[in-house]
């Protein structure tokens, strides 16, 4: 069915993460990761959303996956997991690292109405051509 959709022009996933569910560091990797993880199966450029930034319960660990120039490693002082969780967030932060360049991510807020002309923005590029979305 993708193929199919892709066969007939421009396609773009949006991929919607509701912020105000984000409440710690983990949270914020698991859902950027989701994301990469839609892009690779999918094989379509996705436009990740942060939804309801009016809302965000931990706005610094979003900006800080968010951010391409942001310095992921300063997301370890935040971080309050243990035991596994914690041994493994090393090794996400890398991958989160390595994904930020692949696509950007716009933060929205329908209430403020913030953000949503850059999101416009970033579908009118993947519909012209005539950029790319990082």
């Amino acid at each position: 069915m993708l193929h199919e959709l892709s066969k007939r022009g421009n396609t773009v996933v949006v991929y919607l993460i509701d912020s105000s569910v984000v409440e710690n560091v983990a949270d914020a990797i698991t859902l950027w990761l989701l994301g990469f993880l839609v892009q690779v199966k999918l094989g379509l450029d996705v436009v990740p959303v942060l939804s309801k930034a009016d809302l965000a319960k931990n706005i610094d660990a979003l900006k800080s996956i968010v951010d391409r120039d942001a310095d992921v490693s300063r997301l370890f002082d935040m971080l309050e997991a243990k035991g596994l969780v914690a041994d493994l967030v090393p090794e996400f932060l890398h991958l989160v690292n390595k994904t930020r360049g692949a696509f950007r991510a716009v933060a929205v807020s329908a209430v403020r109405g913030e953000g949503l002309e850059e999101l416009h923005f970033l579908i009118h590029e993947a519909f012209c051509g005539c950029g790319d979305l990082t």
